[in-house]
């Protein structure tokens, strides 16, 4: 027997409502604790990339140290200052000043993160007279870039690591020289250059492109732009400023 009043289906579904409620609490509770759980996962994953980059900049800093020690950069430049002053040919003279503009350029900027197009270009006048005096008429260089974009920024070495890449993968000769081109278009800097690739050589590692492009990734978060057909190998640059 039953008290009077008592409902055996009432209670029924209270005990029902009462467990039900027991277990969507202790889903929701776990399924907190398993996303508090993976949050914290993640951070410790990302404080450990962090902190791997962080070492590989150290042991980058301490080698490039390590390097700039083994000679000094200013005993360099003064001794090709000493060494123009000596000699007596014109041709001499001024490739030596030429080399020492461009020391000049480095000793200045390597430590810097940006540099006004004018800037660099002046360095690649220099650059490119070195290049020149080398190849002769092996190369041609041709360089066209709207005045109103002298002022605009980019990365130091920038447009210097593209012409020597060129350089390096492509053949020259008197008969077919190389040709590379440097413009500005719609908001980059380009340099372009024929695909002559040479017979005699190491599969390129493009290792230099790459640092470039991760160069611009920490100093702007932009990218570089590479193209490449039959004839023509392409790198877009884009302005910093």
């Amino acid at each position: 027997m039953f008290p009077i009043g008592f409902n055996p289906t009432l209670e029924i579904r209270r005990e029902q409502v009462f467990f039900i409620r027991i277990f969507r609490g202790t889903l929701i509770s776990t399924f907190t604790w398993f996303a508090a759980f993976y949050y914290r996962l993640l951070l410790m994953l990302q404080q450990s990339k962090l902190e791997n980059e962080y070492l590989k900049q150290k042991n980058l800093q301490a080698q490039l140290s390590s390097l700039r020690q083994q000679i000094s950069p200013h005993f360099l430049f003064n001794s090709l200052n000493t060494l123009s002053t000596l000699s007596h040919e014109e041709p001499v003279k001024e490739y030596i000043l030429k080399m020492s503009e461009v020391y000049r350029y480095v000793l200045h900027y390597q430590e810097q993160t940006e540099v006004q197009v004018q800037e660099e270009l002046n360095f690649i006048h220099s650059y490119i007279y070195i290049l020149e005096s080398r190849f002769e008429e092996g190369l041609k260089i041709n360089i066209r870039i709207n005045p109103d974009h002298l002022n605009r920024k980019i990365l130091p070495f920038a447009l210097q690591l593209l012409i020597e890449n060129a350089i390096k993968h492509n053949s020259m000769s008197y008969r077919t020289p190389l040709t590379i081109d440097i413009y500005d278009l719609n908001g980059k800097m380009v340099v372009e250059n024929d695909v002559r690739p040479r017979t005699t050589m190491d599969r390129p590692s493009g290792t230099g492109l790459h640092n470039l492009s991760q160069r611009y990734q920490l100093a702007a978060g932009k990218d570089i732009l590479i193209t490449r057909d039959a004839l023509k190998f392409k790198v877009e640059i884009p302005f910093l400023l």
